[in-house]
């Protein structure tokens, strides 16, 4: 799989379950006004975020009709939502939180090593928890900006979180950041579903 070519993850996808996964979301009001729920059972996450944000939830390509899609699963992607700040935004904030493939169930270490690391900032991760579990976190330099990037292993693959570290042309960052670390905090890993016969790895074409 690759992201931007920032991993080298074997290219998977699980049958049924990526299909499950990438239409079974939903999005409520949370009980606090301001912000809602992101919620995919099959993927095994739960998320909240600002009401007046949307999430754009990537698709299977080869289950909907992409032409009208506003974002597709890539390779060994079994889920991708993305939070958007409203379009009146000058610099909208962003927040993106994948789940990828695990076939050969690695554990947090060794799904890390297999992340193109040669950009990072500070020159190496930092362990971390995150929704109650061991996790990574690290810096990375782009064109742009600083970004951060969470990992974790669940039993449905590894969630991978990224947004902005620090970036200096947008003008509200400091409301943006203060969003984005409340997103992390909500992160919540969900039960197991049933996924017995749905893991046979085929190519994304």
């Amino acid at each position: 799989m690759t992201r931007l070519g920032r991993t080298v993850i074997p290219v998977v996808l699980a049958v049924g379950l990526g299909a499950a996964i990438g239409s079974a979301s939903s999005d409520v009001d949370s009980p606090g006004a301001d912000w809602k729920v992101h919620r995919n059972d099959a993927a095994g996450i739960e998320v909240s975020y600002p009401v007046d944000w949307s999430a754009v939830v990537a698709v299977d390509p080869k289950t909907s009709d992409v032409a009208r899609s506003p974002a597709v699963l890539g390779e060994g992607e079994l889920h991708r939502v993305v939070f958007i700040e409203g379009s009146e935004a000058f610099w909208p904030g962003r927040y993106e939180i994948r789940v990828l493939a695990n076939p050969d169930t690695l554990d947090l270490d060794a799904y890390y090593s297999q992340f193109d690391l040669s950009d990072l900032w500070n020159g190496t991760a930092s362990d971390s928890t995150l929704a109650g579990r061991e996790a990574k976190t690290w810096v990375r330099w782009t064109h742009e900006s600083l970004e951060r990037e969470y990992l974790l292993v669940i039993s449905q693959g590894a969630v991978h979180l990224l947004h902005d570290e620090h970036n200096s042309n947008d003008p509200a960052f400091g409301e943006h950041k203060d969003v984005y670390q409340r997103i992390t905090s909500t992160l919540r890993i969900l039960p197991t579903v049933n996924t017995e016969g749905d893991l046979k790895a085929v190519p994304h074409n």
